[in-house]
């Protein structure tokens, strides 16, 4: 069984690499804003019934890249 996904959290220019998150094509409509806080850090806001569940997506380099 295929399930389809959405790519949140849209293009950082100048950026080659960092955070991104795919939702449930179903769980679209829910999600209440996607912020991106840094190339590492975007946090994710979707209502699940009648809660509001925060999702934080965190990217740690490996070794050998610069650190910000």
């Amino acid at each position: 069984m295929w399930r389809v996904f959405k790519k949140l959290g849209g293009e950082v220019v100048g950026v080659d690499d960092g955070v991104g998150i795919f939702v449930a094509e179903k769980w679209v409509d829910s999600v209440v804003s996607v912020e991106r806080h840094s190339e590492r850090v975007l946090v994710l806001k979707i209502v699940l019934g009648d809660c509001l569940l925060n999702v934080f997506t965190v990217y740690a380099p490996h070794s050998g890249k610069p650190a910000e």
